[in-house]
């Protein structure tokens, strides 16, 4: 199928931390850090009219990396969530727009960075890291903790005018991809590439999974807030690195799509059975899992998986159940310059 290019972004220098939401009346808005994926650049956010991509105010956010982006349940208004530095300390603040300007929500977190190539490039978020309970209408963040913590991921809820941690942290170090998302009966998922550790979890199927310690692991780690803790729903195979977080709209099951270590670092799409079991969907081996993934459900409930396809640019793959396990096949491929970092 053929897809019909939305003008182009303006940019002075390069593009970092694109990330996409869509207002009520499905007009699509974008957010970017204009600049360096290690140095940041000044914030843009952008929304598309129909014609033209009309610029949002953004002298007040300043120069920073973009985090999230998303859309109020509510007053159908964007919520963004970057990051800035002040000296050597590092911060995540959380803006959304009122209709004429960005208005700080909470305090701001202190956070840990990479801020050059040579760093481990570890605590790179993943594409949704703010998202709105579907029943309260409540904001929950994921941001990475400072070093002297261990820089783990951790979820804030937004209660009166502050953030306040969510349990106690949800892995146990450095993670790559952290991201969540919110069943329409409110419950909520959280996924993410773990760091290293010595430990013990159960794997998707159900089998106990022992992991070393030293080195970095990256094993994907799936877990639920229950209302007063956080329980692992699955633990994949480690080497993941790049992963997507979606949950089904009709039975409230959350659907993990992840670079696959044991399918020859090649894409593969899980969905929770029960326990801590997850099977997988369609084909064990979908694609090359080279860069970053997402996963969405569309408007009429269809399983949609987009991902960076190499040198041929974007792949965006649909789910159809068949007899079986059903297939992931390719409809949409759209030419793109690709960078290997997020």
């Amino acid at each position: 199928m053929k897809t019909q290019l939305l003008g182009r972004f303006t940019s002075s220098t390069e593009i970092n931390r694109l990330r996409l939401a869509f207002l009520p009346d499905g007009s699509p808005v974008v957010a970017y850090h204009d600049g360096s994926l290690y140095a940041g650049g000044p914030l843009a956010v952008q929304r598309w009219d129909g014609a033209a991509w009309l610029a949002t105010p953004t002298g007040l956010l300043g120069v920073g990396k973009v985090r999230a982006l998303a859309i109020h349940p509510g007053d159908g208004q964007p919520w963004l969530v970057h990051q800035f530095r002040q000296l050597d300390q590092f911060f995540i603040r959380v803006v959304r727009w009122d209709g004429n300007q960005w208005a700080v929500v909470g305090n701001d977190i202190e956070t840990n960075d990479q801020i050059n190539p040579g760093q481990t490039a570890f605590n790179h978020p993943g594409p949704r890291q703010l998202a709105f309970n579907p029943i309260t209408q409540q904001p929950i963040l994921l941001a990475d903790d400072i070093a002297a913590n261990g820089r783990k991921l951790r979820a804030y809820a937004l209660n009166g005018g502050a953030w306040t941690a969510l349990g106690s942290p949800l892995s146990l170090n450095h993670t790559r991809a952290g991201q969540l998302a919110f069943a329409a009966n409110g419950t909520l998922y959280v996924a993410y590439c773990e760091g290293y550790d010595n430990t013990t979890d159960l794997d998707f199927v159900g089998n106990p999974r022992s992991y070393g310690s030293g080195g970095f692991s990256d094993r994907v780690t799936i877990k639920q807030w229950d209302g007063a803790q956080w329980i692992t729903q699955g633990v994949g195979p480690p080497n993941a690195v790049y992963l997507a977080l979606a949950v089904d709209p009709t039975d409230h099951r959350p659907w993990i799509a992840f670079r696959n270590r044991d399918q020859s670092s090649q894409l593969t799409v899980r969905r929770w059975s029960s326990g801590t079991r997850w099977e997988v969907v369609g084909q064990a081996a979908i694609a090359t899992a080279e860069h970053e993934m997402t996963l969405e459900f569309s408007a009429s409930g269809k399983p949609m998986l987009m991902h960076m396809g190499g040198l041929s640019g974007v792949q965006i793959w649909g789910y159809t159940l068949g007899e079986s396990a059903g297939t992931w096949a390719l409809e949409y491929e759209v030419e793109a310059a690709i960078q290997t970092n997020t």
